[in-house]
């Protein structure tokens, strides 16, 4: 992919009340991601300002590669097991990925 920066969003829903513990595990990943992850160069960890339940997590990696490199590390399998118990399984996680245009 010619492009510029490579940008992943997620709406993720906790179980209700599980917020907090969704949020601890979402930024321990994402400081992960930041400190060990040369291709991550953003990753905010935001609730949601109307659904007291609901946690978006806004990264920006430097290609699509970098994003699957993330992937496959031990963090981000870290943080697939810890958060697995703490989603809404009735609540579909909605992902977009986007692009930003060559300078």
């Amino acid at each position: 992919m010619d492009a510029g920066l490579y940008v992943v969003m997620a709406t993720l829903d906790a179980i209700p009340g599980q917020r907090g513990a969704l949020t601890v595990a979402a930024r321990r990943n994402a400081a992960q991601s930041m400190s060990h992850e040369e291709g991550c160069v953003g990753f905010d960890v935001l609730h949601d300002c109307d659904n007291p339940d609901r946690v978006h997590l806004f990264t920006v990696f430097t290609s699509e590669e970098a994003f699957a490199a993330h992937r496959d590390t031990s963090h981000f399998h870290e943080w697939l097991t810890t958060s697995a118990h703490l989603l809404d399984p009735t609540r579909a996680k909605i992902h977009r990925r986007a692009v930003s245009p060559p300078l």
